[in-house]
């Protein structure tokens, strides 16, 4: 190990994740001006933070920013406009985490030169994220992907390194002038339910190891048009653990469809699942825990009798089911399986075969529904039950 020799190493200098156990850091400087995001005044910016990717800088300052201004810590962000939505408005629930390393010893960048020396600040990961498709109980693979050993690869293959790559920007691997690189990334899910996927619940779950390299030349994942996720270099830091974890709930079906999930057991907001003109409005509520497990359910009307059948789907085939009796007219109210029910006609009636869907979600998982980031001594169990 060519490298070795050289007696270089890099420590975790700071680590910025909250917004609230510590205050919220002011916005990084960046060493040249960055014509897409002017410079933070609100806070106004550090000096000591130097960056000289103004694509990260840009991320932090006006890609991924709250619009409570928050540029770092867990919970709602992504302000910028997107093809979905144009506005300001947070788009995404997220763990947003900014890594600042030290180089030591600490040189100056001719130095760094003079020995050809460069640096990566790189990822490994690990995910287990599930889906619950509204009126099933059953989660499906939304993103699943094992430590790059796990798979019988390098331990020192990074899995989750864009490298350069300039739409996500989430490295700056030059030296700052006291010897500091820094990382960026704000691992989530959008809350708008972007590919309309009728979606009752997500379970996001990642966990992260985040380390330095160091090499005698240029690093490919440095380069613009280079690969991301490989082996290169000699690792310069200790792999540092940290993991994103949360659950979402569909409470609209609105623009903003998503929010966090704190409550277990709970229940999906309903989709209305027939292409009908009825106006009409169905309302859940869990006024009995206790008999709530997860499930997917479908309500169907019957027009002859004016009645509702209620039913637990599995595979799209009802296995336990009720009848809902209308009282007083255009009302119809009752309790299914711990969820209750409350249907109200509009002023455009229900048809035959109006049909609802809805999901349950009661968390197994040891400490029930965890929603964090945080940083931890080894990776977090992503493969616990939900």
């Amino acid at each position: 190990d060519t490298v070795a020799a050289t007696a270089f190493w890099s420590l975790v200098n700071n680590v910025y994740l909250g917004t609230q156990e510590m205050p919220q850091i002011i916005a990084p400087q960046p060493s040249a001006i960055c014509g897409n995001c002017p410079n933070a005044s609100n806070p106004p910016p550090d000096p000591q933070i130097q960056l000289d990717n103004c694509t990260l800088f840009s991320s932090i300052n006006c890609r991924w920013i709250a619009s409570n201004t928050t540029r770092y810590g867990f919970g709602l962000c992504r302000t910028e406009p997107i093809s979905y939505d144009t506005t300001q408005n947070n788009k995404w629930m997220a763990g947003r985490i900014f890594w600042e390393f030290r180089i030591v010893p600490t040189l100056s960048s001719q130095q760094y030169e003079s020995f050809n020396l460069t640096f990566d600040v790189t990822r490994q990961k690990k995910t287990n994220t599930r889906k619950i498709i509204s009126g099933s109980g059953d989660f499906v693979d939304g993103q699943s992907e094992n430590f790059p050993w796990e798979d019988q690869k390098d331990n020192e293959k990074a899995n989750d390194d864009s490298g350069y790559n300039t739409s996500l920007g989430q490295n700056d691997n030059t030296p700052s002038p006291w010897g500091m690189i820094y990382s960026f990334d704000p691992p989530g899910y959008n809350i708008l339910d972007f590919n309309n996927e009728s979606l009752a619940f997500v379970v996001y779950r990642a966990t992260f190891k985040e380390f330095v390299r160091i090499k005698i030349g240029e690093f490919s994942t440095n380069d613009p048009t280079g690969p991301g996720n490989i082996v290169e270099g000699s690792r310069a830091s200790i792999k540092n653990d940290w993991h994103t974890v949360f659950q979402l709930r569909r409470f609209s079906n609105g623009l903003y469809k998503m929010e966090l999930d704190i409550a277990n057991p709970s229940v999906s907001f309903p989709i209305k699942a027939s292409n009908s003109g009825s106006n009409g409005t169905l309302n859940l509520s869990i006024p009995d825990s206790t008999s709530v497990s997860t499930g997917g359910y479908e309500l169907k009307y019957n027009a002859t009798n004016r009645t509702w059948d209620t039913s637990r789907m599995v595979n799209n085939i009802p296995v336990t089911s009720m009848n809902i009796v209308e009282g007083p007219p255009g009302r119809w109210n009752a309790t299914f399986e711990g969820i209750g029910i409350l249907i109200e006609e509009g002023n455009t009636p229900f048809i035959a075969n109006d049909r609802f869907t809805y999901s349950t979600f009661a968390s197994q998982h040891p400490q029930g529904k965890v929603n964090e980031m945080n940083l931890s001594n080894q990776p977090y169990p992503v493969t616990l039950p939900y």
